[in-house]
């Protein structure tokens, strides 16, 4: 059985439709937890509602907490075998879990690309074609700024996550995903399918990222990477300073391609950041 989980947090506009893009599954065997994560507005009646109709779905209340602890909740009260996971204003292709279900035989991850829509713009993931531990080329990937995984295009054995202790670090609002992501491939093998099987929307008025300052989401992306660095093997951490400062590189580029003046304060910050942090930065790799 593959467990569905779905946080959610005062999404009730969007939330029919990702609870509607797990019933029409082709692939049956499957359980959604939808983890309200104190919602204020018609979330609980939507659920309830569905929950009343397909006993397959289930609804958890937990006082607000943010994403990373209502999926960590989901990962504990799962059934399945596999996990999945899906945000709510999100959805999968009628086939996500029929082809990813198939791909994940003798492996631990299985992994599709998927589409982003932005307003009237819609463009798709690259794919990264590779099988087996593919933590390099995914590192690789996201030092150029390119994102072929997405935590909803994925399926991940359960077992992989409890043997290693795997969970979302809370409390954290940007880049929680990429972290789990990158903790999960530390130990994974994986397989591909070579298509799109889920829809991210981005920018949508109301979500953690729209809603935060940008230094506060260059700062969350880096204090992640820092503690992914501190957690790697030490044949891994030469990829995970590296990583650091292409982003770092990155932010300074775009932000000085814009209005100086009103991007200095975050600039001075994100130069103070990587100032206090040069005992990482700064070590010389082994040849």
């Amino acid at each position: 059985m593959i467990s569905i989980i779905l946080p959610t947090y005062n999404c009730a506009d969007y939330l029919d439709r990702s609870i509607m893009s797990v019933i029409r599954q082709t692939y049956n065997n499957w359980e959604l937890l939808i983890i309200d994560d104190g919602s204020t507005d018609n979330t609980k009646e939507i659920c309830n509602y569905y929950c009343n109709i397909d006993k397959r779905i289930k609804y958890i209340y937990q006082i607000n907490q943010g994403v990373s602890v209502a999926r960590n909740n989901g990962i504990n009260l799962a059934q399945g075998q596999y996990i999945a996971f899906l945000d709510a204003d999100d959805l999968y292709t009628s086939n996500f879990c029929s082809e990813l279900i198939y791909k994940i035989y003798n492996y631990d991850i299985a992994y599709s690309g998927f589409t982003y829509k932005k307003e009237d713009n819609t463009n798709k993931s690259k794919i990264l074609k590779e099988t087996g531990n593919i933590l390099i080329p995914y590192l690789n990937s996201i030092s150029n700024q390119e994102h072929p995984l997405h935590i909803c295009s994925m399926l991940i054995k359960k077992d992989i996550l409890i043997k290693n202790q795997i969970l979302f670090t809370p409390h954290v609002k940007n880049c929680e995903d990429t972290e789990f992501i990158i903790k999960v491939l530390y130990v994974a093998n994986a397989n591909y399918f070579n298509g799109h099987l889920f829809t991210y929307l981005q920018g949508r008025a109301g979500s953690a990222t729209s809603n935060t300052p940008i230094i506060n989401q260059i700062t969350s992306i880096l204090e992640s990477f820092k503690r992914i660095y501190i957690s790697s093997p030490d044949n891994i951490k030469p990829h995970i300073r590296y990583l650091i400062k292409k982003e770092i590189n990155f932010w300074l580029k775009t932000l000085l391609s814009r209005k100086l003046r009103k991007n200095i304060k975050t600039i001075l910050s994100i130069k103070k950041w990587e100032i206090y942090n040069r005992n990482i930065l700064n070590i010389k790799d082994k040849k």
